[in-house]
């Protein structure tokens, strides 16, 4: 379905609109403190501890990988009322009572939610990123920079997921606490789902031994399932980093992965767009 100038400056619109919002509200100011703080901490721990002449700035992106779970959360808490909230005020009701689209409202309140959550995350890692280089002297080199950009888009490919998540939660609740409770359990149960299912799969391509030399590929693919729905399980940032590591990550080469990501936060948008149509926003 094409979509028309006109709904391209209505999703512009509210995306604008959304984004402002999210940037005033306490929750991603608090959440986005907690992870720029950790961002410092570990920025100037590698500086500490790095001695060694292999170093490169663009490692601490690599060890940032490890505050993901602080990212994934702020993106579902911002996302998780984005409409309910609306429904809520009733203010859904004047926005849907001008020439728009309700594909174009979701599409807006996603690209704008993604873009708050997109901002904080690049603005931190490009401050940690050139802090590194200039507190060691170690700067980087121009073949550098092609997976450092790589990497940080792979990041906000992953991001989105979560957004979109955040966004379907949204459009099936009417009540913005649900909402985010409701978020805040996916976020678990996704994040439990890769646990469990690294967990289970080890155990039963193992066959309980002590020692296996085996990998992700030897997994049963109930078990495979259960870490590839879970968006932080595709972080593909240390092997763009790391030429010397397996350029592979759950099973899939890189570009699989991000394939996977753009078809999963397609999908989740999809159903959002599809619910949203056929509700009744009087009720």
């Amino acid at each position: 379905m094409a979509i028309s100038g006109k709904e391209i400056q209505n999703i512009q619109t509210i995306a604008v609109k959304e984004f402002k919002d999210n940037l005033k509200s306490k929750r991603f100011i608090i959440l986005g403190i907690f992870y720029f703080g950790f961002a410092l901490l570990l920025t100037f721990a590698v500086v500490m501890m790095t001695r060694t002449e292999s170093f490169k700035p663009h490692m601490v992106l690599a060890i940032m990988s490890n505050l993901n779970i602080v990212l994934a959360l702020l993106a579902v808490i911002v996302s998780s009322d984005t409409i309910s909230m609306e429904r809520k005020d009733r203010t859904i009701l004047q926005l849907l009572s001008k020439p728009v689209d309700r594909s174009s409202v979701i599409f807006g309140k996603f690209l704008g939610c993604l873009s708050v959550v997109a901002a904080l995350f690049l603005a931190s890692a490009i401050f940690a990123y050139l802090a590194t280089a200039v507190l060691t002297g170690k700067y980087p080199a121009a073949g550098d920079l092609l997976p450092v950009a790589g990497g940080l888009i792979s990041m906000v490919l992953m991001l989105s997921v979560y957004v979109a998540i955040g966004v379907l939660i949204s459009t099936v609740t009417k009540n913005p606490f649900i909402s985010i409770i409701g978020s805040i359990m996916a976020w678990i149960g996704l994040w439990f789902s890769s646990i469990i299912g690294n967990i289970v799969g080890y155990n039963v391509a193992s066959g309980g031994a002590i020692f296996f030399l085996g990998g992700f590929e030897d997994y049963p693919i109930y078990a495979k399932i259960m870490v590839w729905i879970d968006p932080l399980a595709h972080d593909i940032m240390p092997q763009l980093l790391d030429p010397a590591m397996e350029q592979t990550a759950v099973g899939m080469p890189l570009w699989a992965n991000v394939v996977f990501l753009v078809v999963y936060t397609a999908v989740l948008l999809i159903i959002s767009i599809l619910l949203f149509e056929n509700q009744d926003m009087s009720a």
